[in-house]
């Protein structure tokens, strides 16, 4: 029995390590958010925000506080989406030996 408790350990050391690997990449990646008329576009990653652009008329076309509340909501919607997908990803990239430790761990902890 020892011998089965030290092998899962091992196999999901290992595993979380790539978990720890794939998170840090998908970290990485960007996205792209672009507002419906498509005169504000925002990059962002699930934690920085990289790029924001503006269509040309849009300082002159809306005053100061229009202007201000639509760029928090793009900042907020980038965001939002940026952090959506990496949870999906980093779900999706998660081994099912990680996921069946973590079964086993809430079924001895319910004991």
């Amino acid at each position: 029995m020892d011998d089965d408790y030290a092998r899962i350990a091992e196999e999901t050391a290992a595993a979380m390590e790539m978990v720890a690997q794939a998170a840090a990449h998908l970290a990485q990646q960007e996205v792209t958010w672009k507002s419906a008329d498509g005169r504000i576009t925002v990059r962002a990653t699930s934690g920085t925000i990289n790029g924001l652009d503006l269509a040309p008329a849009m300082p002159q076309r809306y005053d100061s506080a229009t202007l201000g509340k639509m760029l928090a909501e793009a900042l907020r919607a980038a965001q939002l989406k940026a952090r959506k997908e990496f949870t999906e990803a980093f779900e999706e990239s998660i081994p099912d030996r990680v996921k069946e430790t973590a079964r086993l761990i809430r079924e001895s902890v319910r004991e």
